[in-house]
């Protein structure tokens, strides 16, 4: 045990804040002071020239010190209920630079696997987008809400990606796909609620909710390279067996989530449904697999994840903004209608093709009539009015 806290105080060493970020808990602290002042009036203390708890905080902050010195500070002194109080800020709350700057931080700091420090990005880069759509609610998301969000959010992006090239080029390919698999249904949810929120007119809203999209196929670009890799790689079965599992695990807590949640009937139905359907693909990719139908299965689980993240977040979605999602179509339902398409598009053109040949059979007809009748010259004249209805002028 004590091996253990040696080395999370070693990691956390290595990170440090820089100035604008030190500049910004500083400001963050300044207005907390002005809100709950430390000196109760009425009360007088003994040495009136006495700092805060709060003011010494602050000019310790201006020096250079490992990022868990900082915390150490402010939780022995405030008792944590500031880092607490954080968690819940917004952008352009006063607290907000403690919560990205410091608790997130510290938490991505004591992720020891390069896995777990990845999926803290995409759980951090998704709380981005939640906070924005929270914003938007209210009524608060303002440009410069809407630009700290996009910096923020743009940041753990880059972060996810990185990790992604660093996944392939060690060979975890599997790793890889998993994390883009998740970015990109995370995205892909969260691009339907502000889509949903967008229809109130909100121009930083409708800003938002493209850049989401965008970085929603940004990721699907990812998962395709990626996916593309495993399909050839030695091991392709084992990958899908891998993947096969986290969408199991992902199915399995989004069913609790469901039972556990108080909305009403009608959206709880609608998330069944998409879990149900879900739950179908995952059964299909078991056949898939006995019938070692590898790159099928790969295109089941994305789906299957897919579904499964947004089911959870129509629950939200009603908890939070009392919005509902629309029931966006599979890519099996997709492809119905494509082969339907098809079936149409051929029909018309065999309908098209019998109605020229008709034509041309009844063109030659009138003009063998025309040459029958008239001898030699009618007959070259016949074969030159067939020419031109055919070719027109």
């Amino acid at each position: 045990m004590e091996d253990k806290l040696k080395q999370i105080f070693e990691k956390t060493k290595l990170i440090k804040l820089d100035q604008q970020e030190k500049m910004e808990i500083r400001k963050a602290l300044l207005d907390f002071m002005k809100i709950q002042p430390v000196r109760a009036k009425g009360i007088l203390r003994p040495i009136l020239q006495e700092r805060s708890i709060l003011t010494k905080i602050i000019l310790i902050l201006k020096k250079p010190m490992p990022v868990i010195a900082v915390i150490l500070i402010i939780a022995l002194s405030a008792g944590g209920g500031v880092s607490v109080a954080a968690q819940k800020a917004l952008p352009q709350d006063i607290l907000y630079p403690i919560k990205i700057n410091i608790n997130e931080k510290v938490r991505s700091a004591l992720a020891f696997s390069s896995e777990a420090k990845a999926k803290i990005e995409v759980e951090l880069a998704e709380k981005r987008i939640e906070e924005a759509e929270q914003l938007a609610t209210e009524g608060r998301l303002n440009s410069a809400a809407q630009a700290q969000v996009k910096q923020n959010f743009d940041r753990h992006a880059a972060k996810i990606k990185e990790k992604i090239e660093q996944f392939s080029a060690k060979g975890k390919t599997e790793k890889a796909l998993e994390l883009a698999s998740d970015l990109e249904a995370s995205l892909k949810a969260h691009e339907q609620i502000l889509t949903q929120l967008s229809l109130e007119g909100n121009e930083n809203v409708k800003k938002l909710a493209l850049e989401v999209k965008t970085k929603s196929e940004e990721a699907g670009d990812w998962r395709v390279r990626e996916e593309s890799k495993v399909k050839t790689g030695v091991d392709v079965e084992a990958a899908v067996l891998g993947r096969l599992k986290a969408v199991q695990n992902k199915i399995e807590e989004v069913e609790k989530f469901i039972d556990k949640a108080k909305v009403s009937a009608e959206v709880k139905t609608m998330a069944e449904d998409k879990l149900k359907i879900a739950k179908d693909l995952k059964d299909k990719v078991e056949v898939q697999i006995e019938a070692q139908e590898y790159n099928e299965a790969f295109l089941s689980l994305a789906e299957a994840h897919r579904l499964a993240q947004e089911a959870k977040l129509t629950i939200t979605a009603e908890q939070r903004f009392k919005i509902y999602l629309p029931s966006s179509p599979t890519s099996s339902e997709t492809e119905t209608e494509t082969e339907e398409e098809k079936t149409e598009i051929k029909a018309e053109e065999e309908t098209e093709g019998e109605g020229k040949i008709k034509g041309e059979v009844e063109i030659e007809k009138e003009a063998k009539v025309k040459g029958d009748n008239e001898g030699d010259e009618g007959i070259e004249r016949g074969v030159k009015e067939k020419i031109n209805i055919k070719t027109g002028p």
